[in-house]
């Protein structure tokens, strides 16, 4: 959390989603192992009916992270985000 209130932008937003990806791995490793290993029956079928909505939530933020990481590099090379697109009809679709 200091690393990210230290940060703005694209640099947080890299920053950001990198977080999330980590933190989801870590949450579905533990999740697996208490589905796998729990010895609360409650606990067990908890994170076993959640394992598949954390993996969906890693997903969508390894998406994200990696059209971000994308964004950034065009960003280095053009030195702005707006481009064409953003004025024109085939920006808006």
């Amino acid at each position: 959390m200091d690393k990210l209130t230290k940060l703005s932008g694209a640099e947080f937003d890299r920053e950001y989603m990198e977080a999330m990806v980590d933190d989801h791995k870590e949450d579905i490793e533990k999740f697996q192992t208490q589905a796998d290993k729990g010895k609360d029956p409650e606990l067990k079928k908890f994170a076993s009916e959640n394992l598949p909505i954390l993996k969906k939530h890693l997903e969508l933020a390894q998406s994200t992270e990696k059209q971000i990481k994308t964004e950034s590099k065009g960003d280095a090379k053009s030195g702005s985000r707006s481009g064409a697109k953003s004025g024109s009809k085939e920006g808006a679709r």
